[in-house]
């Protein structure tokens, strides 16, 4: 199933016909017939999408979709209401995220619903970050471009909007609107009609400005002609987060199309931040908290995929164990933040030699690992001569909390090199075999008095 579906009516012809076309579509569907039922399923079911008909028996549907907003446990559920559009600024008030009226298009309600669960899943991506949709009190700044046919109908736009909305709001041609995205300079929401200087060019604008890195992320709301219930869907389908009538006629229109701009605003914002979350979870998967290198958790998988994609093309693949030498040493006279640093600066320092040349991690206390794709013994080496001599190269300078001053470290490397030995072996295996062969050679370049590369004995073929 594509989604789990709550549809609320008093009525059976209407609750039948719409259970009917969603699970043609594949939506599992679950019905509701009064108020009490649809805040218990609601609260229980935890569906996907909660769709409040006109004809509920016993309560407002505007004061029951205030109900389900207002509830933690529904708060994060969108709500799509159909009422009579004297009802828009209500609805849109009490918290629903789209509304629709009852005798609506079968094609234009499918694509209100993909929009809607297509934002809802990637509102709920960050597992454990489920917020309540923000309501629409307090003013709301934010950049947002406008494009329409004609300069005029734009600064219409701006003029009416801006009596709303504390906004900076931008007027915009196709070509300028692409050009600021050029310069890394996009909006936070773009108003953009569906007919510019040609017929369909808005809606081309959106795909466009969709595909762009700068601009995929920002809210869309797609200004129609009256009628063109067809455009809505094309638009809503392209990604655009809301639909409004291009002539905004009415102050009601004017009213509902600003708090569709401080939603779609507040959405996009909270989209960012459990991007941002979900990001800075990854990096602290990834990532050593103290030097920043990948941690050995990340290194490990990776050097199989390396040691897998060695044999694959036939390539050899390198891997340095590299160990500071006499670390306790440091920790025991200085301390543990001394010792830190001298970790944090060995770390950069390394990071800086190896470059885009391999992959750097740090596996243990003072132990390091650098894997070098499509390298040789006899280019490992050469690196590892460089890694060195690069941390040797000057003392590292001590924290002023444990009396500064400065102190010199060295480093011994370990060589181990695989994947061409002409045999089929696990990459795991393989993997984990040129680890545990240059981390030998590291004990023996710290046997023989440390301060050296050292490379282990080759894989001889079979």
């Amino acid at each position: 199933m594509t989604g789990r579906i709550l549809i609320a009516d008093g009525l059976a012809t209407n609750r039948i016909t719409l259970k009917v076309r969603l699970s043609a579509a594949c939506y599992d569907v679950l019905t509701a017939t009064s108020p009490q039922q649809v805040l218990v399923l609601a609260a229980q079911q935890q569906p996907d999408l909660v769709i409040l008909g006109s004809s509920l028996c016993g309560e407002d549907p505007v004061a029951l979709c205030r109900m389900l907003a207002q509830n933690p446990a529904t708060a994060q559920i969108p709500l799509l209401l159909q009422c009579e559009s004297n009802r828009l600024i209500d609805a849109l008030g009490a918290g629903a995220a789209a509304v629709l009226e009852p005798r609506v298009d079968e094609h234009l309600l499918l694509a209100r619903i993909r929009g809607l669960l297509r934002q809802n899943d990637m509102l709920a991506s960050v597992v454990g970050m489920a917020e309540a949709p923000a309501t629409f009190d307090g003013p709301i700044r934010g950049d947002v471009t406008l494009v329409a046919d004609t300069p005029g109908r734009a600064l219409g736009w701006k003029h009416l909007l801006s009596q709303h909305l504390p906004c900076r709001f931008t007027v915009n041609d196709a070509e300028q609107a692409l050009a600021a995205v050029a310069r890394e300079n996009a909006a936070e929401l773009y108003v953009i009609a569906t007919d510019l200087e040609h017929p369909g060019e808005g809606l081309r604008l959106l795909a466009e400005l969709r595909s762009r890195n700068a601009s995929r992320d920002s809210s869309f709301i797609i200004a129609v002609p009256e009628g063109r219930s067809d455009l809505v869907t094309i638009a809503l389908d392209l990604g655009a987060g809301e639909t409004i009538p291009v002539s905004l006629q009415s102050e009601t229109m004017v009213e509902a199309t600003a708090m569709l701009i401080k939603a779609q605003i507040r959405r996009k914002r909270l989209a960012d931040r459990r991007r941002a979350e979900a990001e800075r979870h990854r990096l602290w998967a990834m990532t050593d908290p103290l030097t920043g290198l990948y941690n050995r958790r990340y290194a490990l998988p990776r050097l199989t995929a390396i040691a897998q994609d060695a044999q694959d093309q036939g390539r050899a693949f390198s891997v340095l164990a590299m160990d500071l030498d006499r670390f306790k040493l440091i920790n025991d006279h200085f301390g543990h933040a001394a010792g830190d640093a001298v970790l944090v600066e060995v770390a950069t320092r390394i990071g800086r030699a190896v470059a885009d040349r391999g992959m750097t991690a740090r596996v243990g206390g003072e132990e390091f690992v650098a894997v070098l794709p499509m390298t040789d013994a006899d280019q490992a080496a050469q690196l590892a001569e460089i890694v060195r001599q690069e941390v040797m190269s000057r003392p590292i300078a001590l924290p002023m909390r444990v009396g500064g001053g400065e102190l010199a470290v060295t480093l011994s490397i370990g060589i181990a090199s695989g994947g061409v030995t002409g045999q089929r072996i696990d990459p795991a295996r393989l993997a984990e075999d040129a680890l545990d062969r240059a981390d030998h050679a590291m004990l023996a370049a710290k046997s023989l008095g440390r301060n050296r590369v050292m490379r282990a004995p080759a894989v001889q073929a079979a």
